[in-house]
């Protein structure tokens, strides 16, 4: 992460963080990398949701595909465990910063 690098991969980057933690490196990596195409594998909403487009796999084989506020409103089983899963986790911290209201990652440039 030292180098203008065109491609970043978050491999459950911030899976052990608090969701203030999550906000500031996430928010780090878009000041750092602001031209960078940004690739995250997640089991999080709270950062799928940063992402104009999510890819959703289950086994290895892709099962949707979309922006995540369409994927929000359908009935999927994957896409509702992470939503639940996101307000348990958000009930018991604090808030998330205003700054995760603006795009905060991109797929693509």
């Amino acid at each position: 992460l030292l180098r203008n690098s065109s491609v970043i991969l978050l491999d459950e980057a911030t899976s052990a963080l608090d969701a203030a933690t999550e906000a500031a490196v996430l928010d780090g990596i878009r000041a750092a990398f602001p031209h960078a195409t940004v690739l995250a594998v997640t089991h999080r909403w709270t950062v799928a949701n940063q992402f104009p487009r999510v890819i959703v796999m289950e086994s290895g084989r892709i099962v949707d595909d979309d922006a995540p506020a369409a994927l929000a409103h359908r009935d999927g089983d994957l896409i509702r465990a992470m939503l639940d899963a996101s307000d348990a986790v958000m009930a018991e911290e604090r808030p998330v910063p205003p700054s995760l209201g603006s795009p905060l990652l991109k797929i693509g440039r």
